[in-house]
């Protein structure tokens, strides 16, 4: 807890997180399985590493359309036995809802990238509730706008309909000047 000392910390966290996910995704790759065990955090230098890429699939993802994994709580699915928390609010994602016998990905490969736009935002959400739930006040707190930006950021990358979700790049252009 005491890494994440301000929302700067968290945002630039996941700066650095998006441009791993975006150099996947120009390789074509998803990870598949974003989650907060999955990144490894030097504290002496402030630098990240994805690791455990065990359901990372290759476009057009036909492998893992056909046969989709991922942990409960972080994908955008329901999962019987999901713990809901604020950490962890309920999944209303409709990546896995099918429509007239079909989900969307099985309409639009391309969505599958969208998941992991869904995972780190649920890591992100994960970490703001700890920060929030153990900063310290003082008399003037200049993080409100950091604070909202984070907000923004979740809400664009937890956005319930796939299709209206943002990408990890255009999220990276819209927030951080990014391409």
């Amino acid at each position: 807890f005491s890494f994440w000392k301000s929302y700067k910390k968290i945002l630039d966290f996941s700066k650095q997180i998006m441009l791993g996910i975006k150099f996947l995704h120009d390789k074509k790759l998803c990870h598949l399985d974003i989650k907060a065990e999955n990144i490894m955090v030097n504290t002496r230098t402030s630098k990240f590493k994805i690791i455990d890429f065990g359901f990372c699939s290759k476009e057009p993802f036909t492998d893992f359309i056909n046969d989709m994994k991922g942990t409960p709580g972080y994908f955008p699915k329901n999962f019987p036995g999901d713990h809901v928390t604020d950490w962890f609010p309920i999944t209303k994602a409709n990546d896995c809802v099918e429509v007239e016998g079909l989900i969307p990905m099985k309409r639009d490969y391309l969505l599958v990238y969208k998941i992991d736009s869904y995972c780190f935002g649920r890591v992100l959400n994960f970490l703001k509730h700890i920060y929030d739930d153990n900063k310290i006040y003082y008399c003037c707190n200049s993080e409100t706008n950091k604070g909202k930006k984070l907000d923004y950021l979740i809400n664009d990358l937890t956005e319930p309909n796939c299709w209206n979700r943002k990408t990890i790049k255009e999220c990276l252009i819209e927030y951080f000047n990014t391409s």
